[in-house]
């Protein structure tokens, strides 16, 4: 999931990239976009996210299972919706992965950090709109907008507060700075947001699914129709639609992006 700021309109925007999707990876056979970590850390998912998306990324922020629950906790939870199935199956397999906490409801309620993981997690029943991996990147993304619902309101000092608690009583792997993080957080209250803005790669009616051989396995991924329709469309959706001087992110003030790994996949 890429995070970015935008500071001529005033946004900040989480574009989820699907796991699936069948890109160029430097140095190495086409693969999912989600083998390039193993196959080279964090240097080469940036070198791919660039090569493939003309995207520079600054930073990168990333939480296991216990970090997750522990900051949705911090935050004092979250609320999330569910629908009548999706409560039924949280409920009765181990995805919220304390019995104790399995007594979710059809509708708004508040969930705790092990509910949300779980939650965010689900990808075998639809949430309404989104099946599979789509449905678990729709989930993710609405658990950090509750997130971001619960700390819009808070003054400079108070998030500044909470951001140390994240810092130093979680488990973060990052290689930001706290300098970077602090102008971050500034920037982001000066922006008066009132809410985050969501999209994913790739879109409704802009890919195909095709059988691939990767190593010794025949395996499904997802390709877009029209690789540079896909650049375009992830450019303006990010930088807006005067895109042109986006080359360099961290320096035109467009748009900065940072790669969020929310939670990783089974």
């Amino acid at each position: 999931m890429i995070a970015s700021m935008n500071t001529k309109d005033k946004s900040v925007k989480l574009t989820s990239i699907m796991r699936d999707l069948y890109v160029e990876i430097p140095g190495h056979d086409n693969n999912k976009i989600n083998a390039t970590y193993a196959l080279g850390g964090m240097d080469l998912l940036y070198q791919t996210i660039s090569r493939d998306f003309g995207i520079d990324i600054d930073g990168f922020v990333k939480v296991n299972f216990e970090a997750f629950e522990k900051i949705v906790d911090l935050v004092g939870g979250v609320d999330v919706t569910l629908t009548s199935k999706e409560a039924y199956y949280l409920n009765t397999t181990n995805y919220i992965s304390n019995p104790a906490y399995r007594n979710v409801h059809e509708g708004t309620q508040l969930m705790n950090g092990n509910q949300a993981l779980g939650y965010c997690r689900v990808r075998k029943v639809s949430t309404g709109t989104e099946n599979n991996d789509f449905g678990r990147t729709q989930r993710q993304r609405a658990v950090l907008n509750s997130i971001f619902d619960k700390v819009k309101d808070m003054d400079v000092f108070s998030l500044v507060g909470l951001m140390d608690k994240f810092l130093t009583q979680v488990e973060i792997d990052t290689d930001i700075t706290n300098s970077e993080f602090n102008n971050y957080l500034q920037l982001g209250v000066s922006l008066k947001l009132k809410e985050l803005e969501n999209y994913r790669i790739p879109s409704d009616g802009n890919y195909g699914s095709q059988r691939v051989q990767i190593g010794k396995y025949n395996v499904d991924v997802l390709v877009p129709t029209d690789w540079e329709a896909t650049r375009a469309e992830i450019h303006e959706f990010i930088y807006g639609s005067d895109s042109s001087d986006t080359a360099d992110s961290s320096t035109t003030g467009t748009g900065d992006g940072t790669i969020v790994e929310v939670t990783p996949t089974e």
